[in-house]
């Protein structure tokens, strides 16, 4: 069990994704001793890879996502929106293509981690930066990029840029994933369910979302604290009546 997990540190997979594998074969082992066909599950005897859970630089707030967007160049502030309204993966925007945009149902399709295709609504901003960047071009294919960039390539990144518009906004440093943490946590301070949140970011787990791409801003839990007064009625009727 040990040289298993070996190998696949050596390939380089993710300790995540090998703890899935583990959780799988130790359930496998787990009936195979139910119907006594093994004595023992050797997979409770090996160490397990720890997890590093991995957190964006900064998680920008709504109002600072607005502040950045105002020193973007035009190409630039619509990837940033495309990425800002779904929560998507870099690779998923990156790789996505004109067809991948249908108008018709309203749905983008995005190739998630692991090759699964999944198929995301539209909403009004991003359908609207999506026609602005498509209506300038001439005729483009179903098979060229959904975004280019200043040179009329594929946009894969813009850390440059977005990097040059933090600092002028006055704002932290944020990457392409303290965005897609900006849209969870978005989410969340506007009520919607974890459930539904991890759907959103195409999560296999909500506890993936819970744990890692939920942030509770100081100003919520100051807020809470306030709202909650345990005994306050009672306190309050003492003081009036003196006792």
């Amino acid at each position: 069990m040990l040289a298993y997990i070996r190998s696949r540190q050596a390939s380089k997979v993710a300790p995540f994704t090998i703890h899935k594998e583990l959780n799988v074969l130790s359930a496998i082992f787990n009936f195979q001793m139910q119907e006594e066909t093994v004595t023992y599950n050797p997979v409770l005897a090996v160490k397990k890879p720890k997890i590093r859970v991995i957190r964006p630089h900064y998680t920008p707030t709504e109002s600072e996502l607005l502040k950045i967007l105002g020193h973007l160049f035009k190409g630039a502030r619509r990837f940033f929106l495309a990425f800002a309204n779904t929560g998507c993966r870099l690779s998923e925007i990156s790789n996505s293509n004109v067809r991948d945009a249908d108008f018709e149902t309203g749905f983008l399709r995005v190739v998630r981690k692991g090759g699964r295709i999944d198929f995301l609504k539209m909403n009004a901003v991003l359908r609207q930066v999506i026609k602005e960047e498509l209506a300038e071009r001439e005729n483009p294919l179903p098979s060229d990029p959904l975004f280019l960039n200043q040179y009329s390539t594929r946009y894969k990144k813009m850390r440059k840029a977005l990097k040059t518009a933090c600092e002028l906004a006055k704002v932290p440093h944020c990457t392409h994933h303290s965005l897609r943490h900006a849209y969870a946590t978005i989410l969340h301070e506007k009520g919607k369910d974890i459930g539904v949140i991890s759907k959103l970011l195409g999560h296999a787990n909500p506890t993936i979302t819970q744990n890692s791409y939920v942030h509770w801003r100081d100003e919520q839990i100051h807020q809470a604290s306030l709202e909650v007064e345990v005994c306050g009625k009672m306190l309050q009727k003492s003081a009036k009546s003196g006792k």
